[in-house]
């Protein structure tokens, strides 16, 4: 089987050829999250390095699943801090 589409600038997410190579989804530093780990945790695909398809992608990806990843995170936050704030208002009503 040929490795054609992974050895290709196109994105991984989108499918649109990435100017310049664009951004590696599979990173093995522990200094940061790789974008694949982001990816298979936020996004509703998974991602896996098989050498089939392209592992880049786009600068315009990137910045979507980083977006993504903040809100997501962000909301989850704000849904512990309300249960919180609630809990605390209903033992104070006790």
């Amino acid at each position: 089987m040929g490795t054609f589409l992974a050895d290709s600038p196109l994105c991984r997410l989108c499918a649109t050829e990435s100017e310049g190579g664009g951004l590696t989804i599979f990173d093995d530093s522990e200094e940061k999250a790789s974008l694949a780990i982001l990816i298979n945790k936020y996004l509703p695909i998974k991602v896996v390095d098989d050498g089939r398809l392209p592992v880049c992608i786009c600068e315009r990806c990137h910045v979507g699943v980083a977006a993504t990843v903040d809100l997501i995170d962000r909301m989850v936050e704000g849904q512990q801090r309300l249960r919180s704030l609630l809990q605390v208002r209903e033992v104070e009503e006790q």
